[in-house]
């Protein structure tokens, strides 16, 4: 069967086939007769393909010039590039015509297809497969299969996208081989020409061709990105490589003086390639050591950009305006008119992202950054456009919550306004940003896109990140002022949005705050716990109760916050909502096995990070936080089989009182109404629990200065006088004739847990644990210490 062809099921022995079942093999790696001829049998088909035919058919100069380049590649020599090499896909390329629609050509979109199952061979193998010279030759003619699948108009649009999109697939693959002395790194006008191909493809399509479209246009984005970054690092080296030092001038001249206020959507979207690329060579820089006569700093070119942007934004502010008032003019028509202006809201959209950018080069450049744009005009600008697109989003978003173009662009400009430089924003602006953030993230939470939510949380964490003293303490005391509010509405179904939103962005602010200023966060902690528990106690929102757990985990594992005794008495009698008797009729129906358990899995994190790192806080406690750890044990009990089965019953009975089981379970008072219809919980949330079990005797060292701090030895003996009660709990379960915990595998993890807290217990200890249990319970006992003795106890041996 023909390398070119598909196999047609997937019984049929083919190529791919007998591939993919040597690729997991081993033992396929080792088969030099395989190794040696496989890639070089692939790019044989290639070259012969366009030789014979493709060279033939193609209609065009570029694709013309592509085939041939492919045509020649001899791959018994190691492939050599220089700018004569490509001068004929060069002159194609500069001299293109602007394309022509013509009709399908059926053998021509067969041939394509051909092309694209030898990709699909090439990126079946590994990095590591190909050869040392095999490399060059493979990047040389994914480039100009690539070229090639673009220029032939005459096949099917969506199998060229396809090839498009494995040429360059396969190339970010090779990234880290890339060189100057290749194609995309010999001439600029290639990678330029590249990534303006997007324009070529149709607006709209099906589903399958947006997808196609949309993964295409990703890919050559982080490309384009990749190959900048690479060019820009090796004209900004202490030796500054030649080839770079022009192919950057030539890209900074094709790509900066094609803005105009007329500038499409691909024209901007290299800008942003560009201004990344930049951005993340220079954020390696010192400031001290910033050269602005360098050529990484692309001084002139990023005024121009400046300028444009400035411009753009003035007009930004004027469209927004002029579309308000259309929009309160058309109420009834919104959904259709904003659709209207689709294309002006992502041409916005990108000036905002653009915006953003310069304002990261002005920080990572430093104040030297006011000779090469005005950061304070846009910042200033910025300023003065929130309060038109503020009520642009009132009016527009509120109303259009589905709609993807005006939730991007409103994401982008949080983004850029979050970006304004901290030594341009007054105590106002300071305010309102914070405004701005907590209102757009309140829409974009409504509409549940994970990518805009995103993209405004690194917005606001970035933002805060870059806040001086004083405005540390504005926008402290706004999430004081707010934790007040949310509280306050607790009771409010209607508001549980707001709660979610103030809980993601506190989360947030607590990681994500500089250390110099986490004390002054410190001092409100309380506070903001003790809103959070008053929240729980009646919120109907399980995505609250999850959320808050993790921001507790979070908030028990840093210990630069420095918890004291009430903190850490706030933080428990917070985690203790988890047990709320009303949780089970509040939370009806939002939850399910996996939640129960992820659930599980968090109450138990919070335990763990108490027991090793809050010890000396965790002994005032003691009494809540071993009955917390009493009722976690009843989450792996469960009925015993014969008294559900029914084993001396007659059989229909027994079918009867199987199906009848979940509803025969009864709530205990030891029990956690929440997590007890999903009981028994699994063997990884049982090793979960035993690890916080273990911990409890681990000895910690402590870190506080104070001059009551106990010594490592009273916090141990103090938890010892505790420890005794979950033993007492694990046998009096086991003791039940009706429930306890029959599966052998979670029974055998418990067990090695509770040896070491049975190591904690004196000779006192046991027989007080004795003297609490029933005749069974007492045997049950007596087994689990014969073994400890045996198998655990530690003898000096």
């Amino acid at each position: 069967m023909s390398l070119t062809n598909e196999a047609p099921s997937s019984t049929t022995v083919s190529a791919q086939l007998l591939n993919k079942a040597l690729l997991r093999s081993a033992n396929f790696y080792e088969a030099k007769c395989f190794k040696d001829c496989n890639i070089q049998t692939i790019l044989g088909v290639f070259i012969d393909l366009f030789g014979t035919k493709l060279l033939k058919t193609s209609s065009n100069e570029v694709s013309k010039a592509s085939a041939t380049m492919i045509s020649k590649i001899d791959l018994n020599k190691n492939i050599t590039i220089n700018q004569d090499s490509i001068k004929a896909l060069s002159t194609a390329l500069e001299t293109e015509q602007d394309h022509m629609d013509v009709d399908l050509n059926l053998t021509n979109t067969n041939n394509v297809k051909k092309i694209a199952t030898l990709m699909k061979l090439l990126l079946l193998f590994p990095n590591e497969y190909y050869e040392k010279n095999e490399r060059p030759q493979v990047l040389y003619l994914v480039t100009c299969v690539d070229v090639w699948a673009v220029s032939c108009t005459n096949a099917d649009y969506l199998t060229r996208m396809k090839v498009c999109l494995m040429c360059r697939s396969l190339q970010l693959r090779f990234m880290q081989y890339f060189s100057v002395n290749s194609i995309l790194g010999m001439d600029s006008g290639v990678l330029n020409w590249i990534v303006s191909s997007g324009q070529r493809w149709p607006l709209e399509g099906d589903k399958e061709v947006e997808t196609v479209k949309n993964s295409l246009e990703h890919i050559t984005n982080k490309l384009d990105l990749n190959i900048l970054r690479r060019v820009i690092m090796g004209a900004g080296a202490k030796t500054p490589d030649a080839q770079s030092v022009t192919y950057l001038k030539n890209t900074l001249k094709q790509r900066v003086e094609s803005l105009d206020e007329n500038a499409s959507k691909n024209t901007l979207e290299k800008i942003i390639d560009l201004l990344n690329a930049t951005n993340s060579v220079l954020s390696n820089r010192k400031q001290s050591e910033a050269d602005l006569t360098n050529i990484v700093y692309a001084v002139e070119h990023i005024s121009k950009i400046s300028k444009f942007i400035d411009s753009s934004l003035q007009n930004a502010k004027s469209s927004i305006s002029n579309i308000l008032e259309e929009v309160k003019s058309v109420s009834g028509e919104k959904p259709a008119f904003i659709a209207e202006h689709k294309s002006k809201f992502e041409t916005i959209k990108h000036i905002f992202h653009i915006t953003r950018l310069l304002q990261d080069y002005a920080r990572i450049v430093g104040p030297n950054v006011d000779d090469v744009i005005s950061a304070q005009n846009l910042s200033q600008t910025l300023t003065d456009l929130a309060s038109p697109f503020i009520q642009f989003l009132q009016s527009a978003l509120v109303d259009s919550s589905e709609d993807n173009d005006v939730l991007n662009m409103t994401t982008e400009f949080i983004a850029a306004f979050c970006s304004i430089l901290s030594r341009y924003q007054q105590v106002e602006t300071t305010k309102r940003v914070l405004a701005a953030i907590w209102f757009v993230y309140t829409l974009v939470l409504n509409t549940g896109d994970q990518e805009a939510i995103e993209t405004l949380s690194n917005a606001f964490v970035s933002w805060i990140q870059s806040l001086s003293k004083e405005q540390y303490v504005i926008v402290i005391d706004g999430f004081v002022e707010q934790a007040e509010q949310e509280a306050n509405n607790r009771g409010d179904v209607a508001k549980e949005q707001h709660h979610l939103v103030f809980l993601s962005l506190l989360s947030l602010l607590l990681k994500n705050c500089v250390d110099t200023e986490k004390s002054r966060l410190r001092k409100n902690i309380p506070t903001f716990v003790l809103k959070l528990s008053l929240i729980a106690g009646k919120t109907t929102s399980l995505k609250y109760l999850q959320q808050m757990l993790k921001l507790l985990i979070q908030l028990t594992i840093d210990q630069s916050y420095h918890f004291n005794d009430y903190d850490a008495s706030l933080v428990l009698s917070c985690l203790l909502q988890v047990a709320h008797p009303t949780a089970l009729e509040r939370f009806k129906g939002q939850i399910n096995r996996e939640i129960a358990h992820e659930i599980f899995d968090d109450v138990c994190a919070v335990l763990s990070n108490f027991v090793s790192q809050h010890k000396d806080q965790i002994v005032y406690m003691m009494p809540p936080f071993v009955a917390l750890i009493q009722s976690l044990l009843h989450c792996f009990k469960s009925t015993h089989v014969s008294l559900v089965s029914g084993t001396n019953a007659p059989t229909r009975k027994r079918k009867h009182n199987a199906e009848q089981k979940p509803s025969n379970k009864v709530l205990s008072g030891r029990t956690i109404p929440l997590l007890y219809e999903f009981t028994p919980l699994d063997d990884t949330s049982a090793q979960r629990f035993a690890r916080v079990l273990t911990t409890i005797p681990q000895k910690q060292y402590s870190t506080s200065s104070a001059k009551n701090a106990k010594s490592t030895q009273s916090l141990y003996k103090i938890i010892a006088k505790h420890t005794p009660s979950i033993l007492i709990e694990y046998f009096s379960i086991q003791s039940n004739t009706t429930m306890s915990i029959v599966r052998p595998s979670t029974k055998s993890i418990l067990t090695q847990a509770l040896y070491d807290i049975l190591d904690m217990c004196s000779d006192t200890d046991r027989t007080f644990i004795l003297s609490c249990l029933d005749g069974p319970g007492k045997s049950l006992f007596k087994s689990f210490y014969t073994n400890w003795k045996d198998t655990h106890k530690y003898t000096g041996q």
